[in-house]
C-alpha cells in the first residue's frame, strides 16, 4: 500500500490532469458527451477523469489526445509557453519543404549550410 504522501501526490496529479482535460474540452465548447463521441470513451469515464477520480490507461490517453487532435507529447508537454522559436521554425520549414523533389531539398540543405558558415562565431 502506498504511503500517504505518495497517495496525496497521485491524487493531486489526477486532479490536475482532470482539470487539464476539462479545459481542453471547454476550449472546444464540447460537452462530455461530445468528447466521448470524439474519443470513443464512455461519458461516465470522462466525468471521472475530469474529477480526478480515475487514472486513465495509455490507451485512453491516446484516445483523448486523438480527440483533441494532439500528439501525446503535445498533450502532456504544453507548459503554457507555447512552442520554442526553434520548434516553430522547424514546423514552418517542414511545411514549406513538404512534397518538394529530392533535388530541391538537397539544394535547400546546401543553402542552409552555406548560411551557417557565414554566421559569425558566438
Amino acid at each position: 500500500m502506498a504511503d500517504p504522501k505518495e497517495r496525496q501526490a497521485r491524487d493531486q496529479a489526477q486532479e490536475t490532469f482532470g482539470k487539464h482535460i476539462r479545459a481542453l474540452r471547454e476550449e472546444r465548447q464540447w460537452t462530455q458527451a461530445q468528447l466521448a463521441e470524439h474519443s470513443g470513451l464512455d461519458v461516465s469515464y470522462i466525468s471521472q477523469i475530469e474529477r480526478g477520480r480515475r487514472d486513465p490507461s495509455l490507451t485512453s490517453l491516446r484516445s483523448l489526445a486523438h480527440a483533441f487532435t494532439l500528439r501525446l507529447p503535445e498533450f502532456f508537454g504544453d507548459s503554457g509557453d507555447g512552442p520554442s522559436p526553434h520548434e516553430t521554425t522547424a514546423r514552418v520549414l517542414a511545411a514549406e519543404l513538404d512534397g518538394l523533389p529530392a533535388e530541391v531539398l538537397s539544394t535547400v540543405i546546401e543553402l542552409i549550410r552555406q548560411v551557417r558558415r557565414l554566421r559569425p562565431p558566438p
